[in-house]
């Protein structure tokens, strides 16, 4: 494996034997800020949810909001929570599963050949823009339902697994009565 060319997915020990330490660092550096950023993105979207509850409950108790007459405030700040986690764990699985099928429909493309795929799009000169769109709008889709049907969990444990990776390791993979 030349240097600077590593692996995205699946990083064993077998694996890392082939890194350089530059390559290997780099890795991990990326893993451990692409864990950062998903923390900070469940963060972002779950913490409005309580506080979006709390106000709810005080001004319904004050009397400023009556649409909520059939819901106790406990009801009404645990929906708010409810809504709230809902759409972190949807924004956190889109993060971890819109690269993979991006991953995966560029690989598709390279596969076909780009000359194809060119010409595939550009056949049509009145319909260019549906075949733009799809291009995009698929891996859209695809990475959105890999990630809340499980698939954000499994790219987020590989990709925590790469973070954990020390510099002790580093030493043991350089070691000769590590090969």
């Amino acid at each position: 494996m030349r240097c600077g060319s590593f692996p995205r997915a699946r990083l064993g020990p077998e694996r890392a034997r082939q890194l350089c330490e530059g390559c290997l660092r780099a890795l991990i550096d990326s893993a451990r800020a692409r864990l950062r950023w998903s923390y900070g993105l469940l963060v972002l979207v779950a913490l409005p949810g309580p506080i979006i509850g709390a106000v709810a409950v005080q001004r319904m108790q004050a009397g400023v909001i009556q649409s909520f007459d059939h819901l106790t405030p406990a009801e009404v700040f645990l929906i708010a929570c409810a809504e709230s986690t809902v759409a972190a764990y949807s924004v956190w699985a889109m993060y971890w599963g819109v690269p993979r099928a991006w991953r995966w429909w560029q690989g598709l493309f390279d596969r076909l050949g780009q000359s194809r795929v060119s010409e595939w799009i550009g056949q049509r000169v009145f319909q260019q823009t549906i075949p733009a769109l799809l291009f995009f709008y698929v891996p859209l889709v695809f990475g959105a339902v890999y990630g809340l049907c499980g698939g954000a969990l499994i790219e987020y444990l590989r990709c925590r697994r790469l973070a954990t990776i020390s510099l002790l390791t580093l030493e043991e993979i350089d070691s000769p009565t590590a090969r």
